[in-house]
């Protein structure tokens, strides 16, 4: 990637989220072919088929009983959404400590605005890896990531190289590597439209960026202008999200690793003044602190505290951290960043942040 941009968008899609979450509650499915939804005797659908199943043919929305047809060891597991709700969520926290703008349209996937982190080309990679490695060692799961100038674009990436994959385009190079794909991977383009679309020997979606505004506004209503913006790769659209930042954070990375504790110490007071500022300069209180360190071999550890009444203060923000540092610091080890993150606001602090 040689040319920065203003607009960095990621879209990150968890791989077989249900299956992989139930492989994480039950160890003993791992490495088998399982499929979440409902028996086969009771017209169930299959809501997520495991990869090892997927090598079968099966996909999601699959009837059951064609699946068990395909593979009859399959094992069919009913849905847990309860659990997939706390695995989704812990996710999303991993992923707004990258960024306070984080759209979640469903459980398994979230799209964020990288713009004001990304200062180099080296950044955006490092992002994507960073998010996939806490992911990964935090929750246990994979992600799949695609990165690039916009929504449409970074979800087809992020489509091409399941499980577990990280694809970037560079800037100025969207149109290019959409142009071979076939026209259904654009968001909002489905099997139907794909069929019809096929008929008129447009299979790709580089034949469609060709065709007229006439043909869109006809083949695709009011959505013509978007479905054409996409195929072309420069459909610019903000992030849907209905809630401000819930977190406000701080962090610094060390050109030299701490090795002594009163260093660190030094490191917590500063951070918590800093963070302190910023509180009060957006006139906000939060009763939660949270601590984040990571390590020389890059291993991160998050705690929190929850205090009786909410705080922008720097003593108490940096009292909370020094005993939330007690408790993290079980051995001596090199650290290469602490962070700090007030969160917890009452109702009325959290109408300040919308304001």
């Amino acid at each position: 990637m040689n040319d920065l941009c203003d607009s960095y968008i990621l879209h990150g899609d968890l791989d077989a989220f249900f299956a992989s979450v139930e492989q994480l509650i039950n160890p003993n499915l791992l490495g088998k072919p399982i499929l979440v939804g409902g028996r086969p005797e009771n017209r169930g659908v299959v809501a997520t088929a495991s990869y090892e199943a997927r090598s079968y043919g099966i996909h999601s929305a699959m009837p059951m009983k064609r699946a068990i047809q395909l593979c009859p060891n399959a094992i069919i597991v009913e849905p847990h959404f309860a659990e997939y709700k706390k695995y989704s969520l812990q996710v999303i926290d991993i992923l707004r400590k990258y960024s306070e703008i984080v759209e979640v349209p469903s459980l398994d996937e979230a799209y964020l605005d990288i713009s004001e982190s990304v200062s180099s080309p080296s950044d955006v990679l490092n992002i994507g890896l960073g998010i996939k490695n806490a992911i990964h060692q935090e929750v246990g799961l994979t992600m799949s990531i695609g990165i690039s100038s916009t929504k449409s674009t970074s979800k087809i990436a992020s489509d091409l190289d399941k499980p577990d994959g990280l694809i970037i385009i560079p800037f100025g190079q969207e149109m290019s590597f959409i142009s071979g794909l076939n026209v259904n991977k654009i968001p909002g383009v489905g099997p139907k439209t794909t069929e019809k679309l096929h008929l008129l020997g447009i299979k790709t979606v580089g034949e469609l960026a060709e065709q007229s505004n006439v043909f869109f506004s006809t083949t695709f209503g009011s959505q013509g202008h978007k479905i054409k913006a996409k195929a072309n790769g420069n459909y610019k659209e903000s992030l849907q999200t209905d809630r401000s930042p819930k977190v406000i954070s701080t962090e610094t990375t060390f050109a030299v690793d701490l090795h002594n504790k009163l260093s660190i110490i030094e490191e917590l007071h500063l951070l918590s003044n800093k963070l302190s500022n910023n509180a009060q300069q957006k006139n906000i209180k939060g009763k939660t602190i949270r601590l984040k360190i990571r390590f020389d071999d890059f291993k991160t550890s998050t705690n929190q505290l929850t205090l009786i009444s909410p705080t922008n203060q720097p003593e108490n923000i940096k009292n909370a951290a020094l005993v939330l540092l007690d408790k993290m610091l079980s051995e001596e080890k090199p650290i290469r960043l602490l962070g700090l993150s007030l969160t917890n606001f009452n109702a009325g602090e959290q109408l300040m942040l919308e304001l």
